[in-house]
């Protein structure tokens, strides 16, 4: 689980649909199928249902209405993210980071601003990163529970990996291994990576 920028500049408004709520898929593959805000895959929150189209300027009457379906405003994020910020918008932007604000994501890597510490706890030393910790509720007991997983598995890979290389090792000097139990440390090496790439469903599954 980690940040990026997105980069808006390569990316243009879908020629197909007419709203924001049509363009759901393209701002998923965009975001790499993750919540802008929190990092959490759609893999680990039930599938892009369960994702929202977020306005990054907030949509309502008093803030930014022409936006509502300016693509170069949307972004894929979670429902509890896009739901704790809501139309919230205190402050424009700061380029260092001092105020109560959210930076745009195609212009800045959250990254910069944010970072887990070795408890998987989103921290920062910077007046907006702690702002949006407290605000999109960063450090969520769902949260902090998926980034030891997504640690643990990716670890898990590598050792599996390393694994994988003694076999090899060892069949090049004709020591035998039972094939049972290879085969099922291949299916499992194999699970592990499946997993990682799989989605749960479509967004045209759902609408059938």
């Amino acid at each position: 689980m980690k940040w990026f920028r997105i980069p808006k500049e390569s990316s243009s408004k879908p020629e197909t649909g007419r709203y924001y709520s049509d363009w759901k898929e393209p701002l998923s593959i965009e975001g790499k199928e993750q919540c802008v805000y929190c990092a959490i895959n759609i893999n680990s929150f039930g599938g892009i249902r369960n994702f929202h189209v977020e306005h990054y300027r907030p949509k309502v009457k008093d803030k930014f209405p022409e936006l509502e379906h300016e693509y170069s405003n949307l972004f894929f994020a979670c429902a509890i993210c896009n739901g704790f910020k809501s139309d919230d918008w205190k402050n424009e932007p700061s380029e260092n980071f001092d105020n109560d604000s959210y930076p745009d994501p195609s212009k800045v890597d959250y990254s910069d601003f944010l970072f887990i510490n070795p408890l998987d706890l989103v921290e920062s030393n910077l007046i907006t990163g702690k702002y949006i910790i407290q605000k999109l509720f960063l450090n969520r007991p769902q949260l902090i529970l998926e980034r030891k997983r997504f640690h643990l598995h990716q670890k898990l890979i590598e050792e599996t990996q390393n694994f994988k290389d003694i076999f090899i090792e060892l069949k090049t000097q004709n020591i035998q291994i039972p094939s049972e139990f290879a085969i099922k440390f291949i299916e499992i090496i194999d699970l592990l990576i499946e997993e990682k790439h799989i989605n749960p469903y479509t967004q045209e599954q759902i609408r059938r």
